[in-house]
């Protein structure tokens, strides 16, 4: 892949990556961990990062234990720079908010749409309404930790006023945009 054929969103992991690498060729295992570990805050699912990471982190390890071969050395650093090109062709269609792409900043402001009005059907009592609206943030985001939040807290309520415990509205339901200096709403 030359480089005017990758994404942003490649270019970022590439450089990244590449970094991991000379790192991980210089000894430096904990280091090309650490940068591994960035990458894979932007691509949690990328199972190429949690290929490289385990690779480095065994090199690691046995270095470590004074067990570092050269055999097994050489072994896996000549597998890295194959496992780093995959991990980057696997990030073609990844977003980042470094891209300043307007599909990212469209997918963000819709996000934030269902979270509010999931808010106000919470509000109203009306949970199955503001549990469509999380199940609509996944099929933005499937892993997404806030509406995850959501939707547990929207079937807890759910299930209490069933047995009846909970009034209509939440008492202490604070909408997500009162929360900006938390990730998760507090939802109780």
């Amino acid at each position: 892949m030359s480089p005017s054929d990758k994404t942003a969103s490649q270019h970022f992991i590439s450089t990244l990556l590449n970094g991991a690498c000379e790192k991980a060729f210089a000894g430096q295992y904990s280091a090309g961990i650490a940068i591994v570990k960035a990458a894979k805050a932007y691509d949690p699912h990328n199972a190429y990062l949690h290929s490289l990471e385990f690779r480095i982190q065994t090199l690691l390890e046995a270095e470590q234990r004074n067990v570092l071969s050269e055999e097994l050395l050489r072994e896996f650093t000549q597998s890295l720079p194959v496992i780093v090109d995959q991990a980057v062709e696997a990030t073609k269609d990844l977003l980042l908010p470094e891209d300043g792409g307007e599909k990212y900043k469209g997918l963000e402001s819709l996000k934030s749409t269902l979270f509010r009005r999931a808010d106000q059907y919470i509000e109203n009592g009306e949970f199955f309404n503001a549990l469509a609206e999380i199940q609509r943030v996944y099929i933005i985001e499937p892993a997404n930790l806030l509406a995850k939040h959501y939707e547990f807290k929207i079937k807890e309520m759910s299930l209490l006023r069933m047995q009846g415990g909970s009034p209509e509205k939440p008492k202490n339901h604070k909408p997500a945009e009162q929360n900006q200096n938390r990730r998760l709403p507090v939802l109780v």
